[in-house]
């Protein structure tokens, strides 16, 4: 990857932060592994090509600060940015996790997976009154392909039951969030 950033001073008061980054990823996985057999991608029928993949992903952001008054500073800050799939979301081939509710869940990845994009804004205001400073931030992201394990199917088993999931790229997700500081 590549990234740079450059800080500038518009004014006395006023000063912004801009970068940029962008990443080129590439992943693959052997089809046939000696010492194994009958894993998820045999039933999926994924080619090689399937199977080898590119990212080309890339991030911008630009954060301005404006200082009101000796004691109070607001910010605004947008961005986008790329996340490719990891090799766990890309590859997995019925590995247990236990994150999910049910217990014994199976995963599988999905090597077809999208990169997922975010579009973000901040804003922030902060007051230094010298012994005691106050920060708060708030952010509202939208996630196009964000990517998520849906319920593929239950197999039951004696006494139990295995649940197996498979990472998918949803339409659209949001975040929104904020925080309190005092210093």
């Amino acid at each position: 990857g590549f990234f740079v950033d450059r800080k500038r001073n518009l004014s006395p008061s006023i000063s912004t932060i801009a970068g940029a980054r962008i990443d080129l990823v590439q992943t693959d996985v052997a089809t046939d592994v000696p010492g194994t057999s009958g894993g998820v991608y045999d039933e999926f029928n994924f080619s090689d090509s399937e199977l080898r993949r590119q990212f080309t992903t890339w991030a911008v952001f630009l954060n301005a600060e404006k200082q009101v008054n000796e004691i109070h500073t607001v910010s605004l800050g947008a961005g986008h940015s790329q996340r490719p799939p990891n090799l766990t979301e890309l590859y997995a081939d019925q590995s247990f996790i236990g994150s999910l509710q049910s217990g014994f869940t199976s995963v599988i990845g999905d090597p077809l997976l999208k990169p997922e994009r975010l579009t973000q804004i901040d804003v922030g205001f902060a007051s230094d009154y010298g012994r005691l400073k106050v920060e708060v931030n708030g952010f509202h992201a939208w996630i196009n392909d964000y990517v998520v394990l849906e319920d593929l199917r239950g197999l039951p088993s004696p006494g139990e039951q295995i649940q197996f999931a498979v990472y998918g790229n949803t339409d659209l997700a949001t975040l929104v969030g904020g925080e309190c500081a005092l210093k």
